[in-house]
């Protein structure tokens, strides 16, 4: 975590802070707007399709709050919140399996040595399409500094587009421009005056999640009400907040830092042979620093056709040219398990040359040596008492690494290896 600076390096505002979050948390987030259906309301709200008030989706298990941001008045942002406690807990247990925690862990640390409890408060998606005037303001009275802080998770950004928020310096009146990034969140405080900047979309909008995180007392929980917008929980839930208050999604005990902040089981946010498969991968890549999976039992056999359909999936979920099959197949790759694989290092695209392949060349390499130390050179050919996909093998090198142009790195490494066991790339090669 680090505080917002300008492009000198001189720091804007003392509350307010850059930080990266896991990998997987956008993602999750990403899976659960999709799985609960909120996209289309997010689409409907800027398109005045769907109008203010409490929405249900999948046949009434999950309320929404819809209300359209007041100020400024040339503008249609929407905020997009949970209406009842089983769709607040619903969200925040998928932001737990996410690791929000790293993140509260990051907000107790920039907090004053008073602040020993934390709890994510209120939840709202906010979407906008357009917004004419910039309004700078603070999100919570000043007298709650330290005490309250609002974080943006940006999901869904227009990555053309110019910076969306502007912060402004409290002493040089200075205006500082900042870009939104998905994996990045900006944590600000009271005393951070701000602004969306001004901006038109075209066919399309933005989607953050603002979640509100405070240290909450008797003696703030008033004036922490006053800027709640939320139907749940309400300016009136003085007794909830204090309830939450009790139990803490972070707190200190004996000066050390923990956690307690609603998950979903894995199997829910990867599905269960998903998370055995990569269990394996992960263990894989821990035990040999890579993703090649040697020959041998089933379950090698298993991971490595895996491995490949996960790079089948990603491919199709991006592919250019869209068909039902390339959308149906792309599902798969959910934003949660991709994040979850980029997170090991795994990559997604691989030269023909590298992974599984380079480990197979090098198989054939090994025997085609064995041939060279046991008869002095290496003109194998099918009349030689030699494996026939040796051969094949061979005759493949021979077309391939002949010439020197146009070799790549790795290529070139196999034409300069092949060399030194007296392979010859012409059969009148002397």
């Amino acid at each position: 975590m680090h505080l917002l600076s300008d492009s000198s390096g001189a720091v804007v505002c003392y509350e307010a802070f850059i930080h990266e979050i896991p990998q997987v948390l956008p993602g999750i987030l990403l899976d659960y707007v999709e799985k609960r259906a909120l996209w289309s309301i997010f689409d409907g709200c800027i398109d005045g399709s769907i109008q203010p008030g409490i929405i249900s989706v999948e046949d009434g298990d999950y309320d929404w709050f819809i209300e359209r941001r007041p100020l400024p008045e040339d503008c249609d942002m929407h905020w997009i919140s949970p209406a009842n406690a089983r769709t607040h807990e619903d969200l925040l247990e998928h932001m737990g399996s996410g690791r929000i925690s790293d993140l509260m862990n990051a907000i107790g640390s920039i907090s004053p040595p008073h602040v020993t409890r934390l709890v994510i408060y209120q939840l709202t998606f906010a979407v906008v399409s357009h917004w004419g005037s910039v309004r700078l303001h603070s999100d919570n009275d000043e007298s709650l500094s330290g005490e309250a802080w609002t974080v943006i998770l940006p999901l869904r950004v227009v990555e053309a587009s110019e910076p969306e928020l502007i912060v402004q310096n409290l002493h040089t009146k200075a205006q500082q421009h900042v870009k939104y990034n998905v994996g990045t969140a900006v944590i600000f405080g009271p005393h951070t005056f701000h602004s969306t900047a001004a901006l038109r979309y075209t066919n399309t909008n933005r989607v953050c999640l603002i979640v509100s995180i405070a240290h909450i007392t008797k003696a703030n929980v008033s004036a922490l009400l006053e800027d709640v917008s939320n139907l749940y929980p309400s300016k009136k839930d003085n007794a909830l907040l204090m309830r939450w208050s009790r139990k803490p999604h972070w707190k200190v005990v004996r000066g050390k830092n923990t956690c307690a902040i609603p998950t979903c089981d894995d199997d829910v946010i990867f599905g269960r042979y998903w998370s055995k498969m990569f269990a394996l991968l992960e263990s894989v890549k821990n035990a040999t620093g890579s993703f090649i999976v040697a020959d041998g039992n089933q379950s090698g056999v298993q991971l490595r056709r895996w491995i490949s359909a996960q790079r089948h999936n990603y491919s199709m979920k991006y592919a250019t040219s869209k068909s039902d099959y390339s959308i149906k197949i792309g599902r798969m790759m959910t934003f949660a398990r991709e994040a979850k694989l980029k997170s090991i290092g795994f990559q997604f695209k691989i030269s023909r040359e590298s992974g599984i392949n380079q480990s197979k060349w090098m198989d054939k390499f090994l025997q085609a040596e064995d041939f060279f130390i046991a008869n002095g050179h290496c003109m194998i050919m099918p009349s030689h008492d030699v494996p026939r996909d040796l051969v094949s093998w061979v005759w493949v090198q021979r077309i391939k690494l002949k010439h020197k142009t146009n070799l790549s790195e790795v290529q070139l490494e196999r034409r300069n290896m092949l060399k030194s066991i007296g392979f010859l790339f012409s059969i009148y090669e002397k």
